[in-house]
């Protein structure tokens, strides 16, 4: 009864282990590169620390502090948008990577070819 026990419990831990190795793949696959206008924050949401991304900003942009600049002209990979603070008539923020940073950005500093970044909400 025991070896039976662990038996499931390994086959638990391989089942949950391929669903998150699936999440990241399909998370970066999922991504689109684009380049900055301008010089851009990447902003940390997580207000409480949790690990767990909050909104991006809804009244100023205190409420996230900025991690990195991210240089005019630099790309960036965007994974999804979301509806925040309005920049220069802009409402969305997209979540993206810069280099090894990850966070919300201001979707009117990213040049998607477009006026507003043609990629999922989040």
């Amino acid at each position: 009864m025991g070896s039976q026990k662990l038996l499931q419990h390994r086959l638990m831990i391989v089942v949950a282990a391929t669903i998150f190795v699936a999440l990241l793949l399909a998370q970066t696959a999922s991504a689109a590169d684009y380049y900055t206008k301008g010089n851009v924050w990447i902003r940390d949401c997580d207000k409480n620390n949790d690990g767990i991304t909050d909104n991006p900003p809804t009244s100023d942009n205190s409420k996230c502090p900025g991690v990195i600049v991210v240089p005019k002209g630099k790309k960036v990979s965007v994974y999804c948008k979301r509806q925040g603070q309005c920049v220069y008539g802009d409402c969305y923020w997209l979540w993206a990577k810069y280099d090894s940073t990850i966070g919300w950005m201001s979707d009117y500093w990213v040049d998607c070819g477009g006026n507003i970044c043609p990629v999922n909400t989040c």
